[in-house]
């Protein structure tokens, strides 16, 4: 082929693949991951609601600059799950996780202003960012720091995450995403990190805006104003779904 028709070839290809093979993917992610998807948007939801309920509130007066600020961080997080999960329907590999990364940086730096006093003015003066808000988040919620090292890994381009894009079913390195029976074991896993980082977002939502919510799911407040971590029994099924679906995908990998 000559450069005019390998050009011509490309451009039908890129508009398939947005026009009709994205669309393909997701009727089949979306059959066989019903549940995961299912899990995304009640999480998503239940995350929404509360900063939603805050926003809405009547008494603004009640609501501090941080906490405003906060709901809005969390909201921006919330969008880019969103937008991930879009991409692991559509099959891509690496690309959704760079997504979750933009999200777990907004939430830890919405969780940032409840860890330290100071953390919002830095804010403000463009001294706090969503990249360096984790030594400070990660005081709160301890997983949030390896959580953004592995995300990171992934996002910084190395030999590690070169050829995540080769169809081994059609030899060659695709185009966009599609999602095959071999690769399945990927989307699992984008979906399994996706939900546990949910759960990650809700479970620090709820501490930073927990005078706000009557229905909590992760803490309980001590006599002495201090908060205890416990999960409610209402949600452990969604834990262990989650658990149970990442020992099915890193068992894949390894095999």
């Amino acid at each position: 082929m000559n450069k005019n028709e390998i050009f011509k070839e490309i451009a039908t290809t890129i508009i398939k693949v947005v026009k009709e093979f994205s669309l393909t993917a997701e009727k089949e992610v979306d059959e066989k991951y019903k549940t995961q998807f299912a899990n995304s948007v009640f999480i998503l939801t239940r995350i929404f609601t509360l900063i939603k309920i805050m926003v809405d509130r009547q008494d603004q007066s009640q609501i501090s600059d941080e906490e405003f600020e906060s709901q809005i961080l969390i909201w921006q997080a919330c969008n880019s799950m969103i937008a991930a999960i879009q991409l692991i329907r559509q099959g891509y590999p690496l690309e959704p996780q760079f997504l979750m990364r933009t999200a777990i940086e907004s939430f830890s730096l919405s969780l940032s202003f409840y860890s330290e006093s100071d953390a919002y003015s830095r804010y403000l003066n463009n001294k706090l960012t969503g990249n360096n808000s984790f030594t400070i988040a990660k005081k709160i919620l301890p997983e949030l720091g390896q959580i953004y090292g592995q995300l990171s890994d992934v996002a910084h381009p190395s030999k590690r995450t070169t050829g995540n894009n080769y169809n081994e079913e059609s030899h060659s390195i695709i185009i966009g995403g599609g999602y095959t029976d071999s690769s399945s074991h990927i989307t699992l896993l984008n979906y399994s990190l996706l939900n546990y980082l949910l759960l990650t977002i809700w479970k620090g939502t709820e501490l930073i805006f927990y005078r706000f919510e009557d229905d909590h799911k992760f803490w309980t407040e001590n006599s002495d104003g201090t908060f205890k971590f416990k999960i409610d029994e209402s949600i452990k099924q969604i834990v262990s779904s989650i658990g149970n679906d990442f020992r099915t995908a890193l068992g894949a990998i390894k095999t």
